[in-house]
């Protein structure tokens, strides 16, 4: 291989190798987002975020359902910290994007300083490092300390 020839090789290498840095910077900066159902027939539906440009650091869950009356319909947001902001009524309803994945009883969803849980009746979700946190079902919403 000539010596130009060997030059535009490792030019490329090294432009590959520089652009795939760059993308995984532009992913780390970026945060975490993500989106779930809870377990089949618990009727909730989340959403966290960890440092997202433009949105910050939550975790979001509403509670609704076709065949529940707007006045049971719910939702929280908790902050990093674990301070919860609760909302009742048929105006704190949301819909999740498509395609959203379900949870399993049991699965989790991490997103640092968050781990959301799939239960049975709903979904729970907490700050890794205190517990704080809270539950979502049929039921409403109930704080965890």
């Amino acid at each position: 291989m000539t010596r130009s020839a060997l030059s535009k090789v490792v030019g490329a290498a090294l432009v590959a190798l520089i652009a795939g840095a760059l993308a995984s910077s532009a992913s780390a900066a970026g945060g975490i987002h993500k989106f779930f159902f809870g377990p089949a027939g618990t009727n909730t539906d989340c959403e966290v975020a960890a440092a997202v440009p433009g949105l910050g650091t939550y975790a979001y869950c509403v509670v609704e359902g076709t065949n529940m009356p707007a006045s049971k319909v719910a939702s929280v947001t908790m902050s990093a910290n674990g301070k919860l902001r609760i909302c009742k009524g048929g105006a704190c309803g949301s819909d999740a994007p498509e395609q959203t994945p379900t949870l399993k009883v049991g699965q989790s969803v991490n997103a640092a300083p968050f781990r959301c849980t799939g239960l049975p009746t709903g979904t729970i979700c907490v700050v890794v490092k205190t517990g704080a946190g809270f539950l979502i079902d049929t039921s409403g919403v109930t704080r965890l300390s």
